[in-house]
């Protein structure tokens, strides 16, 4: 995905305003969050433009805690 030069904060859901209610089936609770938030990858945090990137060539985040956690033993 290529990195946006710019994030225009108009047309940016924030995510501070985003309400779920927490008794609804999860499923139904990802559908309102993707529909609220409508880019999960680049959003608002207050006036912060947030943008999520992820490499292709880094090892997966669970292999990551995985070596992290057994370093700790």
């Amino acid at each position: 995905m290529p990195l946006e030069k710019t994030i225009s904060k108009s047309s940016q859901a924030n995510i501070q305003e985003i309400a779920i209610d927490t008794s609804l089936p999860l499923d139904l609770r990802r559908s309102l969050y993707i529909q609220q938030i409508e880019n999960p990858y680049c959003f608002l945090c207050g006036d912060t433009p947030v943008q999520l990137v992820f490499a292709d060539h880094q090892p997966e985040l669970s292999t990551l805690l995985t070596h992290y956690l057994a370093s700790l033993k």
